[in-house]
């Protein structure tokens, strides 16, 4: 009985070390790796000349950059609380100018507006777990005016 309990408890200790430890860290991994595919997928399309070296394109990049930079910062909790404390006054200005993107050939900006959409996708996924991304994340990517 003494040894089946402790065998119950080590197999717990275990299995929650995993949890708390394993897991993040390959979930982390794995968003940092889609992260970087997307941003070579981005550069490609930069230099084969499908899309502009822009301002637009380099603030996307900066951010998918930043992203992996700061993945290992982020949690579920950031995530959560940025969702549950948005409001008009906090809400942040959006990340890329949509004026700017507005003045791109149709293919430029439909490709580039789904790099948006992967990266927010990516973001959404990662933070919130197995819900897809709402659209006023999307929106909320893209500044205004």
């Amino acid at each position: 009985m003494t040894i089946l309990m402790l065998v119950t408890c080590v197999s717990f200790t275990v299995l929650w070390g995993c949890a708390t430890f394993l897991v993040p860290s390959h979930v982390n991994s794995l968003f940092r790796y889609k992260l970087w595919k997307l941003r070579d997928d981005l550069e490609d399309h930069v230099f084969y000349g499908r899309l502009p070296r822009s301002t637009v394109v380099r603030e996307l990049l900066t951010v998918i950059e930043e992203l992996i930079r700061c993945s290992d910062d982020l949690k579920l909790s950031d995530y959560l609380a940025q969702r549950f404390t948005r409001n008009a006054q906090t809400q942040p200005e959006g990340i890329l100018r949509i004026e700017i993107i507005e003045t791109l050939p149709e293919s430029q900006r439909k490709l580039l507006l789904l790099f948006v959409d992967q990266v927010t996708d990516a973001y959404a996924c990662w933070c919130s777990g197995f819900f897809p991304p709402s659209a006023e994340d999307r929106r909320n990517f893209v500044r205004r005016s």
